[in-house]
């Protein structure tokens, strides 16, 4: 009731990053059989994020769809693995960039809706600036090397090699920009829009 009790209860939680929490999400990656990578791919943004010193804290659907995520002015708001998003969602994220948002997501991104059914092309596809030559949330990925585009060195990337899992290898980019690839798959796809 006092002292640094008090001083911790009093505290406001400051988050400088948000991260998407979909029950779809999680159903539909158990649907396409990757279940843990769901788990360890949230797991390994929220540690990435910890290590560089940044709070996260997460957002979930309906909260989305009420509009907090314009209340909430985080720097980032990321997707991870979320593989099934509703269409008020996808607004919402369309306006959390338009007013200055960065927005991060990697595989499979808005590929199902909230019933976890198979959409003819992903929701936030013109989002990313991605295009897919067909929409397969059960598409199996596949391991190589990561090599450097040129918009990536200009970008200011090093040219280090990595190992990487592509979960997509049917995708392109749009009117987005590849940093990176992995054969003919692009890789880091920047687009800009919005503030």
């Amino acid at each position: 009731t006092s002292g640094t009790a008090k001083l911790l209860k009093n505290c406001a939680r400051v988050a400088d990053i948000g991260i998407h929490y979909s029950h779809a999400s999680i159903r539909a990656a158990y649907i396409c059989g990757e279940a843990a990578r769901f788990r360890n791919n949230r797991a390994g943004w929220i540690q990435v994020f910890e290590d560089a010193g940044y709070q996260c804290e997460f957002l979930a659907t309906t909260q989305i769809e009420a509009g907090e995520l314009a209340k909430r002015n985080y720097a980032v708001f990321v997707l991870p693995f979320s593989v099934a998003l509703s269409t008020k969602e996808a607004d919402a994220l369309r306006r959390y960039v338009s007013d200055g948002g960065l927005l991060l997501a990697d595989g499979k991104c808005g590929l199902m809706t909230l019933h976890c059914r198979t959409l003819d092309q992903g929701v936030v596809d013109d989002l990313f600036g991605v295009v897919r030559t067909a929409v397969d949330p059960l598409l199996a990925s596949r391991d190589g090397q990561l090599r450097l585009t040129d918009a990536g060195r200009s970008f200011g990337l090093d040219s280090q090699i990595f190992d990487v899992e592509v979960a997509e290898p049917n995708l392109a980019a749009g009117d987005g920009s590849a940093l990176c690839g992995h054969g003919s798959t692009p890789l880091l796809i920047r687009r800009q829009t919005g503030a």
